[in-house]
């Protein structure tokens, strides 16, 4: 009996050690979120099923109020890869801060410009002396909202306001309070707010093909770093192709979202 005692106790010794190399290769990867939409659903797919734990990744994830803050963190180093609009991979690297796209999350754009169903406004060419509620100032908001303002004619910085506010329900609660007169919402947060009361579309993005949502990252991390990126891709790919081929785990995705 001593000896299978003895036994026993080495092989839980050797167990436990054996875990605690396995927790100890965990690697950190510091995920920054521009907006949680339909986008980030393989990402908390991953993370929900164990995918990132398989692959030995640590996620630790930071929530930003837009892409601006988001990709001054990813310049700075605060994180490593960004959950953000495309065309900042481009700015950044614009700026000598060479940056890659390594994933595509979504393939349209996923913003709509709502206001009140009582609302004076009705399209675009009424923007004039509006305020118009945007996530952060250089976001995906901001810049998309100037590019089809711009086409019309209309000034951004002299015709109209924008306020930064955020997603969500902040935007709701300022267009509902009349801070703002029209602002803009993503997927699904346009289909909760359309359902939640009278309101109605000015303008919507999501026609256009656009990576709305990417997964975006510095050269320097990814010299740096190149198993581990590879390791957390593997683990969205797998989370994304379960989403695409299991209803059951679509809906407990969604249902921890929202």
């Amino acid at each position: 009996d001593d000896a299978h005692g003895a036994g026993r106790e080495r092989r839980i010794a050797a167990g436990l050690v054996a875990f605690g190399n396995v927790a100890q290769a965990q690697t950190v990867i510091r995920l920054g979120v521009a907006q949680s939409s339909i986008g980030t659903l393989p990402l908390l797919a991953a993370d929900q099923n164990g995918f990132f734990a398989e692959e030995g990744i640590e996620l630790d994830t930071y929530q930003f109020r837009g892409g601006a803050p988001t990709v001054q963190a990813l310049a700075s180093g605060s994180i490593d890869i960004c959950v953000c609009a495309g065309d900042h991979a481009v700015r950044l690297s614009s700026r000598g801060l060479s940056a890659k796209i390594i994933a595509g999350l979504t393939e349209r754009h996923g913003y709509a410009m709502l206001a009140r169903g009582d609302s004076e406004v009705t399209g675009l060419e009424d923007f004039s002396g509006r305020t118009l509620g945007i996530t952060s100032p250089g976001s995906l908001t901001d810049n998309s909202a100037r590019f089809v303002l711009g086409d019309l004619g209309i000034n951004p910085d002299r015709d109209l306001t924008f306020a930064s506010i955020g997603v969500g329900i902040p935007m709701r609660a300022a267009l509902d309070t009349g801070s703002i007169d029209v602002g803009l919402f993503t997927t699904p947060d346009v289909q909760a707010v359309m359902a939640g009361g009278d309101y109605k579309i000015i303008y919507d993005f999501r026609d256009w093909d656009y990576t709305a949502l990417d997964l975006i990252a510095l050269d320097r991390f990814l010299s740096a770093n190149g198993d581990a990126a590879r390791s957390f891709l593997r683990a969205v790919i797998r989370a994304q192709n379960l989403l695409n081929e299991d209803d059951e785990a679509l809906r407990n995705v969604l249902s921890e979202m929202y």
